[in-house]
């Protein structure tokens, strides 16, 4: 099956299935619900993947609109996870943030993910600058 992957330039929807994603992927979830909102409100692009109905990926893209875009909260629900769904969701975001001007990708990555996104292009900072990043 293949997902759906929604782009959302405006966030106005509800919380809750993103909330019940963070908590089964074990991310963080920062206290009261409308710190969040504001959060995802506040992003450049907010990306959705579905299978069928069910959320089972979530990112966004925090960006001064022209430069610079920052991948953060990139998550596949675990039940999802190695079907090739998280490459579908970063190679939409790449091509989503090509096409709307973005020239370079930053992210921190964690030890599970750094191969996700080494495999898809991103190259590791030296260690005086740590972190991720991707030339588009």
């Amino acid at each position: 099956m293949v997902p759906t992957i929604e782009t959302k330039v405006k966030f106005d929807g509800d919380i809750s299935p993103i909330k019940i994603l963070f908590k089964e992927c074990k991310w963080d979830w920062i206290e009261p619900d409308s710190e969040m909102l504001i959060a995802f409100q506040n992003s450049y692009r907010i990306y959705m993947v579905y299978n069928f109905q069910t959320l089972i990926g979530f990112s966004r893209i925090i960006s001064d609109g022209k430069t610079y875009g920052h991948l953060v909260d990139l998550m596949i629900s675990p039940n999802y996870r190695r079907k090739g769904y998280g490459r579908l969701l970063i190679e939409h975001i790449l091509l989503d943030s090509k096409n709307n001007g973005i020239k370079i990708i930053q992210l921190l990555a964690s030890k599970e993910g750094r191969h996700l996104y080494q495999d898809n292009g991103f190259e590791v900072c030296s260690n005086e600058a740590p972190g991720m990043i991707k030339i588009l």
